[in-house]
């Protein structure tokens, strides 16, 4: 597949023409091969491809783990950057602030209507990553407008709400990919404030963020209640998700996302499955005080936005 299509001024969305036409489905395919059996499937999101050389399991590798929903944001992005190539040059020929605001409005509408123009919405729906891109997408390309002209994005911000609020019913826990550059400082936070296990690697903590499915948790989740010295505090890790939720770093659609996200992700310190997390969950959202251990949090958190605006 051909996946060299170069933009222009006047269409500078030319490759998400295609790709929201027939491209998505063709590059789902080349990933997982052509059996149409368990095409929305909802693991299939998440689905690992491994790639392993002969001699590489000679000499006892494992091989590399692809997961499409990072080599579908790799090729979005890519393309995304020689639209804004396009934008940019067009920007820069105009002198009239009316012409390119409208030429904006129109771009940024375009994008957000490519993904009901076609066949394709139920693949795209089994893709949270799409919807979010395609905000933050607009979002960058007023921002981008803004360095030569004034614009007046509230109008166009107010329709990605609107696609992002029809697109929401089959949202799940989905990781922005704007902020991996934070992934490891958060990473090494949390177990610089004894928070999580120290042997707790950056590979092991990724997951977490991400979604991604994983055959067994690996982070033992260390920090215990001020009270109850025997037992970790889950609260805290709630608290946590809570604020990275607030701070548009990961998106989650209910409590029972959550919670089985925890679930799935957390060891206690003994390395064990964590237990009653329905109680502790509720004991959490009862919760009026603010505890030493959420202060410690908002501290982290407000490390890392620091970073995001340095």
């Amino acid at each position: 597949m051909n996946w060299n299509i170069t933009p222009t001024i006047e269409q500078p969305l030319l490759f998400f023409d295609f790709f929201f036409g027939s491209g998505l489905r063709e590059f789902y395919h080349m990933f997982f091969g052509y059996s149409n059996a368990d095409l929305f499937r909802e693991d299939n999101t998440q689905k690992p491809i491994v790639t392993i050389t002969k001699e590489e399991a000679d000499a006892g590798s494992t091989g590399q783990t692809i997961i499409f929903e990072d080599e579908l944001y790799k090729l979005l992005d890519q393309h995304k950057k020689l639209a804004f190539n396009a934008v940019v040059a067009f920007i820069r020929t105009c002198n009239d602030c009316n012409r390119c605001n409208h030429y904006l409005d129109v771009t940024a509408t375009q994008l957000i209507n490519l993904t009901e123009a076609y066949n394709e919405k139920e693949l795209i729906d089994n893709y949270p990553l799409i919807k979010i891109f395609i905000a933050n997408t607009i979002q960058e390309m007023y921002q981008i407008g803004d360095k030569y002209f004034p614009t007046s994005p509230m109008k166009i911000l107010e329709n990605v709400a609107t696609f992002m609020e029809r697109y929401n019913a089959k949202r799940k826990f989905y990781f922005n990919h704007q902020y991996e550059q934070l992934i490891e400082p958060l990473f090494l936070s949390l177990i610089k404030h004894g928070f999580i296990h120290q042997d707790t690697t950056l590979t092991d903590f990724e997951p977490t963020l991400s979604g991604k499915t994983i055959t067994k948790p690996k982070v033992k989740w260390i920090k215990k209640g001020k009270r109850n010295k025997r037992l970790v505090n889950k609260a805290n890790i709630f608290y946590l998700f809570d604020k990275l939720k607030k701070v548009g770093m990961i998106q989650f659609d209910s409590d029972t996302i959550l919670k089985k996200h925890v679930q799935n992700n957390f060891l206690d310190d003994k390395g064990e499955q964590l237990k009653n997390v329905q109680g502790s969950f509720t004991l959490y959202k009862n919760q009026s005080r603010v505890s030493e251990h959420y202060e410690l949090i908002n501290g982290i958190i407000e490390n890392l936005q620091k970073d995001t605006l340095s």
